[in-house]
């Protein structure tokens, strides 16, 4: 079961990276802007950056982390865990 769900982290890899990366790094300079009248501008771009940041560390982290605490596959030694066929 790990070995299914490492496989599917890592398939999901370079597309959530990149996808999350190009939209950071075109906040970023809105994020930064110093100009008094994109005050809004520049806090709306901090949020998306910081969701965008924690998005992706819930796909590829989190997410396989709780699917492997909640659905650990049988052990063929003890017979313990689920069994992952019908």
């Amino acid at each position: 079961m790990n070995d299914v769900i490492i496989e599917g982290a890592v398939s999901r890899v370079r597309p959530v990276l990149l996808t999350a990366a190009t939209t950071i790094l075109t906040l970023l300079p809105l994020s930064f802007s110093n100009q008094s009248a994109a005050l809004i501008s520049q806090s709306l771009g901090l949020v998306v950056v910081g969701g965008m940041i924690t998005a992706t560390l819930t796909s590829l982290i989190v997410i396989p982390t709780l699917y492997s605490w909640l659905f650990p596959a049988k052990d063929a030694a003890s017979g313990k865990g689920k069994s992952l066929s019908a």
